[in-house]
């Protein structure tokens, strides 16, 4: 789904915002803060968790392919935050309130369309999170994780613990070392210490 900003929106949005920049694994938001603005991801990588510490349970990745949008419209009330938000790589983000967002969105077609179709983007791929929770084994469901940060970072070889995939993915290492091991002795990882390499993914998807 399309919904790249152009340089002359984001030109004007920076002129009621200020931007930001963040280092690899930094948390930006904490669950449970009140934010009253919103956020236009100009570059790098970061990822929505359910907490930000142990058994955070990863929900989605948001990237810069797209200018993605950490949107945080509280319009009516100031309601907490029930989301965790912490960077994977260098990061830097345009900060705008969102009272500036919901004037400039009612007279610009372009920003109110690229708001709406980040909202859906980001639901979509929540609600993929939780289809393979609720409905996909774990082996099936753990090697989706890997392929996706495979395509995240442009890369078969994938440098993460045992320790991370248990976070994000909210189950016990030893759970992990079993699954990792079964998709080893499928030929479609090699495992070496904190280092994961996906021997089945189609080159082209870099």
């Amino acid at each position: 789904m399309d919904y790249k900003i152009s340089q002359d929106i984001l030109l004007q949005l920076s002129n009621h915002g200020y931007t930001q920049n963040y280092s690899p694994n930094e948390l930006i938001v904490s669950k449970g803060a009140i934010v009253t603005q919103s956020a236009f991801l100009l570059e790098g990588l970061v990822k929505v968790t359910m907490n930000e510490k142990k058994n955070a349970l990863l929900l989605y990745h948001i990237n810069d392919f797209n200018h993605g949008i950490i949107s945080f419209m509280n319009i009516y009330e100031n309601i907490p935050i029930q989301i965790a938000i912490k960077t994977i790589r260098n990061t830097t983000l345009l900060w705008v309130p969102n009272e500036v967002l919901i004037k400039l969105s009612s007279v610009n077609l372009e920003l109110k369309h690229a708001i709406m179709a980040s909202y859906h983007h980001n639901n979509h791929h929540l609600l993929k999170t939780l289809h393979y929770i609720l409905e996909k084994p774990i082996i099936e469901r753990l090697f989706s994780y890997l392929i996706t940060k495979s395509v995240l970072y442009k890369t078969k070889k994938l440098q993460v613990s045992k320790t991370e995939i248990a976070s994000d993915l909210n189950i016990s290492k030893n759970t992990v070392y079993t699954i990792l091991k079964q998709l080893e002795d499928q030929h479609l990882i090699s495992r070496y210490p904190n280092t994961v390499i996906l021997e089945k993914i189609n080159a082209t998807t870099f």
